[in-house]
């Protein structure tokens, strides 16, 4: 049984790491916005991510950090970063589904908290593989 419950763990983090693999370059919003005319996330694979907004990297004390959790068959994102601003460590949560291998579905929830459970609203972004 103990073998059992190891191997199911080690198909999960293989799993995750698979996701998190696929989730590693640069993505570019495919959406309209008012807010922006370009936006694009850098994910790397050491666990930091660039968030550039018309061609400018978005200010930060440290720079991001970013974790994946697989969470009822989706993946969720963790992004921690300290502002510039107010020097506090800020925590949001996103959610993320691969559309296919070059397309992903992507939200960032702003809201303290974010809302339980995560799901999909109408502001979601498309973001294609650059």
């Amino acid at each position: 049984m103990r073998l059992l419950c190891f191997l199911a763990l080690i198909c999960m983090s293989t799993g995750l790491f698979a996701q998190s693999k696929k989730l590693t370059g640069k993505w570019n919003a495919t959406s309209d916005s008012e807010e922006w005319e370009e936006l694009v996330y850098e994910f790397r694979e050491d666990g930091t991510m660039l968030m550039i907004v018309d061609q400018e990297e978005y200010p930060t004390v440290n720079g991001i950090t970013y974790s994946t959790h697989k969470r009822k068959g989706k993946l969720q994102l963790e992004m921690t970063y300290t502002s510039p601003w107010n020097e506090e460590e800020e925590t949001l949560m996103g959610l993320i589904d691969f559309v296919n291998r070059d397309q992903i579905k992507l939200e960032i929830f702003t809201l303290e908290p974010p809302p339980d459970p995560l799901t999909f609203t109408p502001d979601a972004l498309l973001f294609d593989r650059m």
